[in-house]
């Protein structure tokens, strides 16, 4: 599990990326136990998770409580996540880069949780300012952003060309909106 410490530099060390800064990695644990220790970031995700799906839970025209819609909801995250990761791992090797894909891994983790960090203040503010309608439209701009960051994080750590890093983005987009159809599908089932 990482430390406190670890999470801040892994996060800065997201930021610097951002900025395209080339020194970038060295912020984040890119050791084995690093590799480990970034799965942390899942942890540290669900409260953020959490508290966005609980503020838009509200504006959801569902009959299932709070309680099984976060659950599933964050069960149907993890999971999404780990597949994302292990679909990585298989085109890592297919493209012979399966020495960096463990440093793919730990950006990729801390990348998850600084997007939502970053997201969350804008969803609140948005959503509580100029209603569900308008956050939806700077949600879609958000992700659209995010994806940019997704393929230049492929594109750093995997070291592969740029369209190849924007298939492997692209794809991920396919596993959230297929996890999204079935978390959506499923909410019947719980009310």
């Amino acid at each position: 599990m990482a430390r406190f410490p670890e999470i801040l530099w892994s996060l800065f060390g997201c930021y610097r990326l951002a900025l395209r800064d080339e020194k970038a990695l060295s912020y984040f644990n890119l050791s084995e136990k690093g590799f480990w220790s970034s799965f942390t970031a899942i942890l540290v995700a669900i409260p953020i998770l959490c508290v966005q799906n609980l503020l838009g839970y509200n504006f959801s025209a569902t009959g299932i409580s709070l309680l099984p819609f976060l659950l599933l909801y964050i069960v149907t995250m993890v999971i999404t996540w780990g597949l994302y990761l292990a679909a990585i791992g298989f085109a890592s090797k297919y493209l012979n880069v399966s020495d960096k894909f463990s440093v793919f891994v730990i950006v990729y983790n801390w990348a998850q949780v600084a997007l939502m960090a970053l997201w969350l203040p804008f969803f609140i503010l948005t959503l509580g300012l100029l209603g569900p309608e308008i956050t939806s439209v700077f949600g879609l701009l958000f992700v659209v952003i995010s994806y940019v960051f997704l393929w230049f994080v492929l594109k750093a750590t995997l070291e592969i060309p740029g369209p190849t890093a924007a298939a492997l983005a692209f794809l991920e987009f396919i596993f959230s909106l297929t996890a999204q159809q079935i978390f959506y599908s499923l909410l019947p089932t719980f009310a």
